[in-house]
């Protein structure tokens, strides 16, 4: 029985084919549908059918070919749409790339400006620290001293030395900082000079005692206010007042002495002891005034030795002047307490020796007097006076006694000897001419105060 052609051919094509050939297995798989029955009325439709399928397949492929091209259109205008904008973009950022250009030129500059302000700031740090005052010691100025120590005076030191590197500041042209930093260090040290002359004064109103205490701080203190004069002299006008009580003391514990428990007078003031009850030595008129005057020179001397040590750290001349208005206004206390007494002791006796010697030992108490303190001090003044008026009741009582004399007769012994004027006369110029304390005075006021004596005598 003949075979079928079509079955023969296929045969041979399938007899045929290599097993590797996948793609036309697929396309006799996708054909078995078509030929579940295998009549002759399938195979004659068979390529009308496939030609549909084909058909259908084109269809399909040109359908979603033309799905394909609408979104490549749409792609492609989006993609023109992100073409134009990358365009746009692109022209911006290169206008941004040489806008950046720019920037980061002016991020450089700035840069480095910074760090030239930088530099700038740590030298104008640099230059504050140096040129003002730091806050630390600005405290330590600016706060009331209940006690001056170093931790204070070092602060003041640093500050003057500051206010001087402002006024060096100064002649350069930066005068509006330099105007600024003289002015607040000149505030602060202003007001530390304040506290410290409050302290100052304070302390020298303590200076009551016999002896001052006077402290290595104050001694300090005092040379630091020279930078003030006004306040210096204030702070000596206080030590001053405060002295002179403890002068005025000391000079009245001589006038009232008191006797021990050994008899002794003891001279509280000046720590010396005197054999002599006090009534026993107003027997002693020029004794008595010879130990008041020693008592006011030694209450000097230990005054003025005061004042030399409460300013030993002073080198300013406007010190020197100061402390000689200070001793004057100390010692000028003394003044009425020893016009008063010695007065009294001129007064009640008219002795012409004993005035003779009083006389004598003020006269050496006015040489004396003149060493330490100046001639036109009160207390100078009020010692010639005194020393004057004993002086005229001197050679008032000498012209009484010459007086008294001449009137008695003149008849001489009936041994030849002296009579009574003439000894008399000659026994007072041996006992005023024997005194010795007129021996401390130079030799042509010895001379001229001897040659008065003896015109009125003789």
């Amino acid at each position: 029985m003949d075979q079928n052609p079509l079955l023969l051919k296929i045969q041979r094509i399938v007899n045929g084919m290599p097993e590797n050939e996948g793609p036309l297995l697929n396309g006799l798989d996708s054909i078995f549908p078509l030929m579940a029955n295998n009549s002759i009325s399938n195979r004659r439709t068979l390529r009308s059918n496939l030609e549909k399928i084909q058909l259908n397949y084109y269809q399909d492929l040109l359908t979603s070919f033309g799905d394909v091209k609408k979104r490549l259109d749409s792609l492609d205008t989006c993609i023109n749409s992100i073409l134009e904008t990358c365009l746009r973009m692109n022209g911006t950022l290169t206008s941004v790339k040489s806008e950046t250009v720019c920037l980061v030129e002016e991020a450089q500059q700035l840069k480095s400006d910074s760090k030239v302000a930088e530099i700038k700031a740590y030298l104008l740090e640099l230059l504050v620290g140096s040129y003002q005052i730091s806050a630390k010691d600005a405290q330590i100025l600016s706060s009331k001293i209940s006690h001056a120590d170093d931790t204070f005076f070092s602060a003041l030191l640093r500050g003057k030395e500051i206010k001087k590197m402002c006024k060096d500041l100064l002649q350069s042209n930066e005068l509006t900082l330099s105007c600024s930093l003289m002015n607040e260090a000149t505030e602060i040290l202003d007001t530390a000079y304040e506290n410290l002359y409050e302290w100052v004064q304070n302390e020298c109103m303590k200076q009551v005692q016999e002896t001052p205490e006077i402290s290595p701080y104050l001694q300090r203190a005092l040379s630091e206010l020279q930078n003030k004069p006004v306040l210096l002299k204030y702070a000596l006008d206080e030590y001053a007042g405060a002295r002179r009580k403890a002068s005025v003391k000391s000079f009245l514990d001589v006038l009232t002495v008191e006797l021990d428990s050994n008899s002794t007078v003891r001279n509280h003031s000046v720590g010396t002891v005197y054999t002599m009850d006090i009534r026993e030595k107003s027997r002693d008129h020029g004794r008595l005034v010879s130990d008041v005057l020693a008592c006011v020179h030694q209450i000097t001397a230990s005054e003025k030795e005061y004042i030399n040590s409460l300013s030993k750290d002073c080198h300013d001349t406007l010190i020197a002047d100061l402390k000689i208005i200070c001793l004057d206004t100390i010692t000028e206390s003394l003044c009425s307490h020893l016009k008063l007494n010695i007065e009294n002791m001129l007064v009640s006796h008219h002795d012409a020796v004993t005035l003779y010697k009083m006389n004598n030992i003020m006269r050496f108490y006015q040489h004396t007097f003149r060493s330490l303190i100046k001639s036109t001090a009160s207390l100078n003044l009020c010692l010639d006076e005194v020393q004057k008026l004993c002086k005229r009741l001197l050679l008032s009582t000498l012209k009484q006694f010459v007086k008294q004399t001449l009137e008695q007769p003149d008849h001489p012994n009936l041994n030849l000897s002296p009579n009574e004027l003439i000894t008399d006369t000659l026994q007072l110029l041996i006992q005023m001419v024997g005194d010795q304390d007129i021996s401390l005075l130079p030799n042509d006021e010895v001379k001229a105060e001897r040659a008065e004596v003896y015109c009125i005598l003789t």
